[in-house]
């Protein structure tokens, strides 16, 4: 077999096991495809413990992950998309990120402003008892 044939391989297997609802790792226990996952629980904490231990003992990894995001960013700016999604931006906007994005930065600098007790609009500290 050519590496293109085995590509179409597992391609059409991770697409049967996936509708099956079985794990497309261990191909043994229901994985979670309600929630749109593909792995059981016990192969999606395998995979999850991998990749943070690849990617925090190797700088190299992350410096490779770093440039090519950056890479990314400026294909997707080149080509009117979202910098963070990818999906295209409406054709008049001035902005990088499309407004579902932008949205959930909002939602985020809200959510650490107000844990971190700072003011919503100059996030200054606020004093208690004032």
């Amino acid at each position: 077999m050519d590496k293109e044939a085995i590509r179409q391989y597992k391609k059409e297997t991770y697409e049967l096991y996936k509708r099956l609802h079985l794990c497309t790792a261990c191909h043994q226990q229901d994985a979670y495809t309600l929630n749109g996952r593909a792995l059981c629980f016990e192969c999606g904490e395998k995979n999850n413990a991998r990749i943070k231990d690849r990617y925090k003992n190797n700088a190299d990894v992350r410096a490779k992950e770093k440039e090519y995001r950056q890479q990314l960013r400026e294909k997707y700016k080149e080509n009117k998309l979202c910098t963070r999604c990818g999906k295209p931006l409406e054709f008049d906007t001035t902005k990088k990120s499309c407004k579902r994005c932008l949205a959930k930065m909002r939602q985020r600098a809200s959510e650490y402003r107000m844990k971190k007790e700072l003011c919503q609009e100059c996030c200054l500290m606020v004093r208690k008892g004032v």
